[in-house]
């Protein structure tokens, strides 16, 4: 009745469809899923048309139609290769051709670990002699304070001349200038906006590893600091740069709605109380700095992994959501498989949130990782076959 009376254009639609597709599944009512997610498919992206050609396929199977599941399954890998949903078609096309479903084992794209993210200008190439006298005090100023380590600042240094100091490069080099002075102040937002266009979902397909784009929409951001924190909890850094990416677009002056602060998006009373158990006194003023806020971070995500025994998806779940409600969830449906459960998670955005981080830690992994068997595990560790782990009572914050 809804669909009869506002039709496909109302901003609920979608979400009509979804639910409408989905009590069709929980009935076993395949062959009404199939169509109801073939209506979904119209809203084209990887979270709406990759979940609906994931599910059609799904239902598919169960009817025993596994022609008509691979063509489904072919239309998902050719347009959202490397998502969330994509995997996990290609999970289920291995069940159907009778191979090893683990993620480790599935179809990979040629060309992972070959993304370039190093800058192909040197700031010494600028053409700082085209300013004039107070612009190239401000650039020299922003030089100095790089010198200094004081990224925040020269960031801020940079605002004002930034537009002039792009509009002196040939318009074939902007993209390379955006890049390498984003890499030089720390400014991984801006480079993320031009090869995005501010869009979470913008390159659907499997994006080209060589491409200056591509290393602009996924940077390593503050990678040494990223590297040594993760290191020090012992965490993948493909995580942390995915949670930064959903959190902030990369930005770690970002304070949300909710107040939640810094690259990583962590609110107050969690971090006082992370600071309470690192033995380390919580400081708003300092705790935007990246070399102070991401071991805040870390450590928070070190115990949600430790919670759901190495699952990122309900780990990711838990850290935009709370671990409270994620646990009570696994707990309340010790039986579902797992790409069942997280569908039907309760929190719409806790849900998207975990297929996002999911999603992004993908794409790190196919751009930087050449070492199948290090992403083979992380990849087992995000689609497990079974979801075989036991939950404290008290998971905590």
């Amino acid at each position: 009745a809804y669909m009869d009376r506002y039709g496909y254009r109302s901003r609920h639609s979608s979400y009509v469809l979804g639910f409408w597709a989905w009590a069709h599944m929980r009935l076993g009512q395949w062959s009404e899923a199939v169509g109801v997610w073939e209506q979904l498919r119209r809203y084209g992206n990887m979270l709406v048309e990759g979940k609906a050609l994931y599910w059609q396929a799904y239902a598919l199977e169960k009817l025993g139609e596994q022609k008509q599941a691979q063509a489904k399954l072919a239309v998902l890998r050719s347009r959202y290769g490397v998502t969330y949903y994509g995997m996990l078609g290609e999970q289920l096309l291995a069940r159907i051709n009778g191979r090893d479903a683990r993620a480790s084992q599935v179809w990979w794209p040629e060309g992972s670990g070959t993304a370039n993210d190093q800058p192909r200008k040197s700031i010494d190439q600028f053409p700082a002699a085209r300013l004039n006298a107070a612009q190239r005090k401000s650039w020299e100023r922003v030089k100095l304070l790089v010198a200094l380590d004081e990224r925040e600042h020269a960031r801020d240094a940079l605002n004002p001349i930034y537009n002039t100091l792009i509009a002196l490069v040939p318009p074939a080099d902007r993209d390379a200038w955006i890049h390498a002075l984003g890499y030089y102040v720390g400014d991984y937002n801006r480079m993320w906006q031009v090869a995005t266009g501010g869009s979470i979902s913008a390159m659907p397909s499997v994006p080209d590893p060589k491409a200056l784009r591509t290393a602009m929409a996924y940077p390593r951001a503050y990678k040494e600091i990223v590297l040594e924190t993760t290191a020090e909890f012992e965490l993948p850094p493909e995580l942390m740069w995915s949670i930064m990416r959903q959190e902030s677009r990369y930005k770690p002056g970002a304070i949300s709605a909710t107040d939640a602060v810094g690259a990583l998006q962590m609110i107050p009373a969690t971090a006082r109380l992370v600071a309470a158990d690192l033995g380390i006194s919580y400081d708003v003023r300092t705790f935007f700095r990246p070399e102070v806020g991401f071991r805040y971070s870390a450590f928070y995500m070190r115990k949600l992994l430790d919670t759901y025994s190495g699952l990122f998806v309900p780990m990711a779940s838990s850290y935009n959501t709370g671990p409270g409600p994620i646990a009570r969830w696994f707990k309340k449906n010790p039986d579902a498989e797992f790409a069942w459960l997280i569908e039907e998670f309760e929190y719409n955005e806790g849900r998207n949130y975990g297929r996002k981080i999911a999603e992004h830690m993908l794409r790190y992994l196919y751009l930087y990782e050449a070492d199948a068997v290090r992403r083979g595990a992380l990849l087992d560790q995000m689609f497990p076959l079974s979801r075989d782990i036991e939950i404290a009572s008290d998971v905590g914050y």
